[in-house]
C-alpha cells in the first residue's frame, strides 16, 4: 500500500498533478516549479494540461526530476 506522504498535493488535483501549472506554463511546472515556491495553480492552464499531451509530459518530467516529489510519489 502506498504511503500517505504527499496526499495534500493530490486532492483536488488529478492523479498526475494536473493542476500544478502556474500562469507561466513554461517555467511554473509541476510540484517543484509551483507548489514548492508558494505559487498558486492557474485553473486555465490546468484545463490546458488535460488536453495538451506535451505540456502534461513536461509537467511530469519536472516532477520526476525532483527528489522531494519523487519521495512523495508525485508523478
Amino acid at each position: 500500500m502506498p504511503n500517505l506522504v504527499g496526499l495534500a498535493w493530490t486532492a483536488p488535483c488529478r492523479h498526475d498533478a494536473g493542476l500544478t501549472l502556474g500562469l507561466d506554463a513554461g517555467t511554473q511546472l509541476g510540484v517543484p516549479g509551483l507548489l514548492y515556491k508558494g505559487i498558486p495553480p492557474d485553473p486555465a492552464n490546468a484545463l490546458r494540461a488535460l488536453v495538451d499531451r506535451d505540456l502534461r509530459a513536461r509537467m511530469a518530467a519536472a516532477n520526476a526530476a525532483s527528489d522531494t516529489a519523487r519521495i512523495a510519489r508525485v508523478t
